[in-house]
C-alpha cells in the first residue's frame, strides 16, 4: 500500500472510530435517559402502590364502618322512641301543672276570700265587743244610780 492509501486508510479508520465513538455516546445518552426514565417510573409506581395501600385501608375502614351503621340506626330509634315518650311524659306532667296551677290560684282566691271574710267578721266582732263594753258601762252606771 501506498503512503497515500495508508493514510486514506488512517482517516477512513479514524472517520470509523469517531463515528463507532459518536454512535456508542448516543446509544450511552439513550441508556441514561431510559435509566433516568425506569428510575422516575420505579418512583411513581411506589408512590402509586402506597396510594393503593391507603385507599385500601380507607375502604376497609369504611366496611367496618357500615357494619356498624344498623346497630347506629337501631340505637337511633331506640334513642327516638324513648324521645317521643319522653315528650308525651312531658306533656302530659304539663297537663297537670296546668290542673295544679288552676287549683293553686284558685285556693289563693278562696284564701282571700276568706281573709276578706274572717277580717269582715273580725271587725264586726270588735264592733260588737266595744257594744257590748258599752252595753256593760252603761249598765254598770245604771247600777251604781240605783
Amino acid at each position: 500500500m501506498t503512503t497515500l492509501n495508508l493514510n486514506m486508510f488512517h482517516k477512513a479508520a479514524l472517520f470509523l472510530s469517531q463515528f463507532q465513538i459518536a454512535e456508542l455516546e448516543s446509544e450511552c445518552n439513550e441508556v441514561e435517559q431510559d435509566k433516568k426514565k425506569n428510575a422516575q417510573l420505579t418512583v411513581r409506581v411506589q408512590e402509586l402502590e402506597a396510594e393503593l395501600h391507603d385507599k385500601e385501608q380507607e375502604l376497609e375502614n369504611l366496611r367496618k364502618q357500615a357494619e356498624i351503621i344498623p346497630q347506629l340506626m337501631a340505637e337511633c330509634e331506640s334513642i327516638t322512641t324513648k324521645l317521643q315518650t319522653a315528650e308525651t311524659k312531658n306533656k302530659e306532667l304539663e297537663g297537670r301543672l296546668g290542673v295544679l296551677q288552676l287549683d293553686l290560684d284558685d285556693s289563693r282566691q278562696k284564701q282571700g276570700n276568706m281573709k276578706g271574710e274572717l277580717k269582715r267578721f273580725m271587725d264586726a266582732l270588735d264592733g260588737k265587743i266595744d257594744e257590748l263594753h258599752e252595753v256593760r258601762q252603761g249598765l254598770s252606771k245604771l247600777g251604781v244610780d240605783n
